[in-house]
């Protein structure tokens, strides 16, 4: 793999990360500290709450394939860059399992369940 296809691939996953940090920013302080956040967090929470089920999905798959990848190119790198993969793909999937979690119980509190 030459080095400029390797900085490339770092520069996506770090730009993917900050993306998925700064949404499950959003959603937590939205969530727990509604009062206490700026408007458009708040909004954002609402929104994202909204359309909850479409965007689960997207989440699951968005996952998925972040898990397939890791499987499919684990071999061709390094230990360290393993350690990364393997450390963001834990945290992404603990998110996605609360969000799902936490998403399930605000639907069920509201009768959207039954």
């Amino acid at each position: 793999m030459n080095q400029k296809s390797l900085q490339s691939k770092i520069n996506v996953i770090a730009i993917l990360t900050l993306i998925v940090a700064v949404y499950n920013l959003f959603y937590w302080t939205g969530k727990f500290y509604p009062g206490i956040v700026p408007a458009f967090v708040s909004s954002f929470y609402n929104d994202v709450k909204e359309n909850w089920g479409l965007l689960i999905f997207l989440e699951f798959l968005a996952v998925a394939s972040l898990f397939v990848d890791l499987i499919a190119n684990f071999d061709s790198q390094s230990k360290r860059a393993k350690f990364i993969r393997i450390v963001i793909s834990a945290f992404f999937l603990i998110a996605f399992v609360a969000r799902f979690l936490i998403g399930m119980i605000d639907k069920y509190m509201d009768g959207s369940v039954r």
